[in-house]
């Protein structure tokens, strides 16, 4: 009993197709968002309070900065799913099963990641930085070294909170 197996060209026409999808959901996401970056901003900004931007075009990039890092976490579940779809094919037995906790699995704990940064961390990290401030000292965050420094700092949370699953997998393959 041999299983016929379906010629490279096939399963890179499958992965482009995937790829194509999940672009399109990253600037449908990314479009949505910037019509709303100015009330993403106001939350994002919230443990900062106000922002100042110091160059002449620095809100407009922001604005499409922000609209590509909402528009990417606000599509991740239909990337999953198309990553879920390509690989599918592959899958045995045990490993659909594995996968199907494994994806819902990933994605929680990556959205339970930005979340414990953005309302626990963040916020005690910016009174911490703010108690820098001197007489002669005062903060004053521009728009686009905020927006960086909170992407730089929810990311690796998330990523963080990724880490026990990781693990799972590591212990489940013997490592």
């Amino acid at each position: 009993m041999s299983e016929e197996r379906a010629p490279i060209t096939f399963h890179l026409e499958e992965l482009r197709r995937r790829l194509i999808v999940c672009l399109v959901a990253w600037l449908l996401g990314s479009i949505i968002s910037y019509i709303y970056a100015e009330d993403i901003i106001a939350v994002l900004s919230a443990p900062a309070g106000k922002l100042y931007f110091l160059k002449t075009a620095e809100v407009f990039f922001s604005y499409l900065e922000i609209a590509a890092f909402a528009g990417f976490i606000g599509t991740l579940p239909i990337h999953c799913y198309e990553f879920w779809r390509f690989l599918r094919p592959a899958l045995r037995g045990g490993e659909v099963t594995t996968a199907l906790w494994f994806i819902p699995s990933a994605l929680i704990l990556f959205y339970g990641g930005s979340a414990f940064a953005f309302f626990w961390v963040l916020p005690a990290a910016i009174q911490f930085f703010m108690g820098f401030a001197t007489v002669s000292l005062q903060p004053m965050f521009s728009l686009s070294a905020y927006l960086s420094f909170f992407i730089a700092f929810l990311l690796p949370f998330a990523l963080g909170f990724e880490l026990p699953l990781v693990l799972l997998v590591l212990s489940r393959l013997g490592l």
